[in-house]
């Protein structure tokens, strides 16, 4: 049994960016595989970057994302979406994340997320999952920056604290194909893995709520991956 003590954790994985360091955010990382940072962002950037999607979006409405090619082009190349991801203590931190390796930017994808309002042109809340059920096993770094205040009037997004260990032991990956014509990677994982019940019987937490709630609202949200 994998057992989360939400309560304890969340003064440690949930702070403002001034009471971060470099080292310190490495370490909440290895321990507990994420963390939450307020105030990463300052509110220019974040608006700036936030209207640049909005443009992409203009020639693209009916895609459920646009990446940082999208951004550049609908910008004229005055916004990418890395700009989110510039600050000292961001780059510092993945200076540590990826010591000794050889890494680079991967993508930035930005996303409308639908909930209560629906919206064809929106894409519903992601469920219970993996990253490298769909990316591959490369180490990635992802940063999600939400443009929206989230946790009441719009979609939060839930993570759950665990290590590179303890996420092998909750996901039963040996590195074995057990199903060949799966799409993406979901081969390499238990059939049920993205069913939420099945998934947490063997986690002991108050953190794993039902994926959905009728009171969410739509929201943009972006992400950047790092990997080597």
């Amino acid at each position: 049994m994998i057992e989360i003590n939400a309560k304890a954790l969340s003064k440690t994985l949930d702070r403002p960016a001034s009471s971060w360091t470099p080292a310190s955010l490495h370490r909440v990382f290895l321990l507990h595989g994420c963390a939450v940072v307020r105030g990463a962002v300052d509110c220019a950037t974040r608006t700036r970057v936030k209207q640049a999607i909005d443009t992409a979006y203009l020639g693209r409405p009916s895609e459920p994302h646009v990446y940082d090619t999208d951004i550049t082009t609908a910008t004229q190349g005055a916004v990418t979406g890395w700009e989110l991801a510039v600050s000292p203590l961001i780059q510092d931190f993945l200076k540590l994340a990826f010591s000794g390796q050889s890494w680079k930017p991967a993508y930035v994808t930005a996303r409308r997320i639908q909930g209560m309002e629906a919206n064809q042109e929106w894409q519903q809340p992601l469920e219970l999952h993996l990253d490298s059920q769909f990316h591959g096993f490369n180490f990635t770094v992802n940063f999600w920056v939400p443009f929206d205040t989230c946790g009441v009037d719009a979609p939060s997004l839930q993570l759950v604290p665990l290590d590179y260990h303890r996420t092998r032991e909750f996901s039963q990956y040996t590195g074995q194909l057990l199903r060949d014509n799966d799409q993406y990677y979901f081969g390499y994982f238990r059939s049920d893995l993205l069913d939420p019940e099945a998934s947490t019987k063997g986690v002991r937490s108050e953190l794993l709520l039902p994926a959905r709630d009728e009171s969410w609202r739509s929201h943009r949200v972006l992400q950047l991956d790092h990997s080597w």
